[in-house]
């Protein structure tokens, strides 16, 4: 997957890394979404939207410490 590609040295390490944890954070989120879901037990504000949250957060992290590193 996405760790295959991830270079274990260099100036863009950090951010490959944060963009591998947002993508982990959006597909636990997702998984744990869709059992709830089915389950019953989703409702609007559940606490597992914040691994999306998380995820997103990651994301704009990546994006911010790639242009800080080129």
């Amino acid at each position: 997957l996405v760790f295959t590609i991830t270079p274990l040295r260099g100036r863009v390490r950090g951010a490959w890394l944060l963009l591998n944890a947002g993508i982990l954070m959006n597909v636990f989120g997702d998984l744990l979404l869709s059992y709830t879901n089915l389950s019953g037990f989703y409702h609007a504000g559940h606490p597992l939207e914040l691994f999306f949250h998380a995820g997103y957060l990651f994301f704009a992290l990546a994006f911010y410490t790639h242009t800080k590193e080129l």
